[in-house]
């Protein structure tokens, strides 16, 4: 899988948002999407799945313009997940993953023994199978966006954009969700993430892409890119990435 953004511009009326944002991601790739409030993140992740349309520019999935893939097709490609949210019913784990296995049936089909399986192989991916027969409203925060990643996951797409996918969630929960999803991208899934948590990038990401004001300021490796220049430039705040012995690359604010 890889995905490739060209000059892309999108607006609101006369206000515009994404300013020629360019850069490509493919399998194996964890690209953490860094930028204060405003910056155009969530903006780009909807005009890559189609959910706005972009004033000009083009978004490629394996070469396809997104505009031109129909949306089952689509849905084998790429996956969204959304930040975290209270589901309105109370679906079992097993249901809300059977799910994302929708876009591969037929209207009015039913799941069959290839749809279940499916299901069955992501749980077992995301290690969530005592889970399965929980409600989706009755487990934790963590757990319910592991399931919902599941689901992603069950559409077969090798694509996976998160729009920060750990808000809301406790400490703990935030790093097993980070290193779930680092799995996924050694397991050659290309990975897409917003995230307001720059230690996330630095310690989960291959790499980074820095928006700001719309612009892309910064895109490559985390190692290359994220350093205290960029994090004073995205959030207004002194910071130093030390390598402490033990720990790894930490960031310090002064």
């Amino acid at each position: 899988m890889k995905v490739e953004v060209k000059n892309l511009c999108f607006s609101y009326g006369n206000t515009p948002i994404v300013k020629n944002v360019s850069f490509t991601a493919q399998e194996g790739q964890l690209v953490a999407v860094l930028g204060a409030n405003g910056a155009g993140k969530t903006t780009l992740f909807r005009c890559m799945m189609g959910f706005l349309k972009a004033k000009q520019g083009e978004i490629l999935l394996d070469g396809q313009e997104v505009g031109n893939i129909d949306r089952n097709a689509f849905a084998a490609l790429a996956a969204y997940i959304p930040q975290t949210s209270v589901p309105v019913f109370n679906y079992s784990v097993y249901e809300t993953v059977l799910m994302g296995t929708t876009g591969q049936l037929s209207p009015l089909r039913a799941p069959g023994k290839a749809q279940h399986e499916t299901v069955r192989e992501m749980l077992r991916l995301l290690d969530m199978e005592a889970l399965s027969e929980r409600g989706i409203t009755r487990i934790s925060g963590g757990e319910r966006q592991l399931a919902l990643i599941a689901r992603a996951l069950a559409q077969k797409a090798k694509l996976l954009v998160m729009d920060e996918p750990t808000a809301n969630l406790d400490y703990g929960n935030q790093h097993r969700v980070m290193q779930r999803i680092r799995a996924l991208a050694d397991n050659g899934y290309c990975v897409l993430l917003s995230t307001h948590n720059p230690e996330h990038a630095l310690r989960y990401a291959t790499h980074i892409l820095a928006l700001q004001e719309g612009k892309v300021c910064a895109f490559g490796k985390t190692e290359e890119v994220l350093d205290s220049t960029l994090l004073q430039s995205l959030y207004s705040i002194p910071a130093t990435i030390m390598e402490i012995d033990g720990i790894g690359r930490c960031i310090v604010h002064r």
